[in-house]
């Protein structure tokens, strides 16, 4: 990033504002079957301390959560005192709507095809968070939850240059409380490696902390993206005043809300067909894949573990958003959406840069 300040500069300016830039340095290799066990076992007190408590090869581990912190020199004063700006700090994250002002077209060099996506300046740290405080699996450009209220303020900073800071003690606990309540991807693999290892450390000093083959992250590469449109220079863009913002909608996708894909060509094909075809075509689908619905009843499944475990944690007390888990699609619409069908021999795959050098 500090190789290119033209293109880089606002966006280091404010990572280092947030003072982010140690976690984004914090790279360490970690045991994959250990941050299983952690996950499976933890139980994240409710008491002040917010004591995290775990087994790991059958011991078990207790560290307080500002003792989590300490390790990297992260700033904690307790869940009633807020250190800088909290995105956490609503029960629901602000829509993504609100981002729409601050998006920019972009063309394709090749298809001349014209999109919508962030400015540069929240793209490169919608890159940063989801690499670090706020990890996300899946499509990079989809902007997921309290995200958009990160990049909200990082917008409002630019503009007002307040000054304030972050409070990444509270992103970190919230995001870590979600990922263990709503049994989201294990997130925070080398901080919790980190953890593990100082917590084995002071409780079992005589005792070798036993580890399997270790994963290793790889660094990323921040690229400049090419073929930008005019750069925004505050309120709302002109593809937002004349309705674009239906296209940057599509773009921009929160979590659990799908972009337009391939899949839009199937339909439009559909429509040139006799409705008894489409009918019979899409029966006979679902007949020869019939691993379709051993994934459909999977699906199903974790949509009821998950809302079994977030009744318990009501039950324990704990703060739990409820999420789409009630929402169970029909399998047949479910089966369409998720199994793609061509009628073409070709194969069609998609590529997509990851970016980032910090």
């Amino acid at each position: 990033m500090e190789k290119d300040p033209e293109y880089f500069g606002e966006a280091f300016q404010m990572c280092t504002q947030l003072n982010i830039l140690r976690i984004m340095q914090f790279n360490k290799d970690f045991d994959a079957d250990l941050l299983a066990q952690f996950y499976a076992t933890v139980h994240l007190g409710t008491d002040s301390d917010r004591t995290l408590t775990w087994m790991t090869n059958g011991k078990r581990l207790s560290v307080k959560w500002q003792a989590f912190m300490e390790l990297f020199d992260v700033v904690d004063n307790g869940l009633e005192t807020p250190v800088g700006f909290r995105p956490h700090r609503h029960v629901t994250s602000t829509h993504k709507q609100a981002l729409w002002p601050y998006c920019t077209g972009k063309v394709h060099p090749v298809t001349e095809k014209k999109t919508y996506e962030l400015c540069p300046y929240l793209d490169i740290l919608h890159r940063i968070f989801r690499e670090t405080l706020f990890p996300r699996i899946g499509n990079l450009d989809q902007v997921h939850s309290y995200l958009v209220d990160m990049l909200l303020f990082c917008q409002h900073e630019k503009e007002a240059n307040t000054g304030e800071s972050l409070d990444m003690s509270h992103v970190m606990w919230s995001e870590l409380v979600s990922a263990v309540s709503e049994r989201k991807c294990p997130i925070y693999g080398p901080f919790i490696m980190r953890l593990i290892e100082r917590a084995w450390a002071q409780t079992y000093p005589r005792v070798l902390l036993e580890t399997g083959e270790l994963v290793s992250h790889e660094i990323k590469r921040l690229r400049k993206k090419d073929n930008w449109s005019a750069p925004h220079t505050g309120g709302p863009s002109a593809t937002a005043a004349t309705g674009g913002p239906s296209a940057a909608a599509a773009a921009m996708g929160t979590e659990g809300e799908a972009a337009p894909d391939a899949h839009d060509e199937d339909v439009s094909h559909f429509s040139a067909e006799p409705s008894w075809a489409q009918k019979l075509k899409r029966k006979m689908k679902k007949l020869f894949c019939m691993e379709s619905h051993g994934q459909y009843m999977t699906h199903v499944a974790e949509k009821n573990a998950r809302t079994r475990h977030k009744e318990i944690m009501r039950q324990l007390g704990a703060t739990v958003v409820s999420g789409s888990e009630g929402q169970i699609t029909e399998e047949e619409d479910w089966i369409h959406q998720n199994c793609h069908w061509t009628d073409s021999d070709a194969e069609h795959f998609s590529t997509h840069d990851e970016d980032a050098e910090m």
